[in-house]
């Protein structure tokens, strides 16, 4: 973990990750204005192909870590 803040965090990925050193994720509770919560997640990814020479693994690596955030949102939220 990289940084805390008064809503979310902020992680920061060393090498051997494979998202590539240096890469981060953030994410951020928020309520709307109905009062309902919610979960921003914004990524910057150094590694441009997590997959090796597998362009098409890139959608599929989207996917995977977007069920992967919502799991936790609904974890916390359930």
């Amino acid at each position: 973990m990289s940084a805390v803040y008064q809503f979310g965090w902020k992680f920061t990925a060393l090498p051997g990750h494979v998202d590539g050193a240096g890469s981060t994720i953030q994410f951020n509770w928020y309520s709307d204005a109905a009062g309902l919560l919610h979960l921003a997640v914004a990524a910057s990814v150094v590694n441009p192909d997590p997959c090796g020479l597998w362009i098409a693994c890139q959608p599929a690596y989207i996917a995977m870590a977007t069920i992967t955030w919502q799991g936790l949102f609904n974890n916390v939220t359930s």
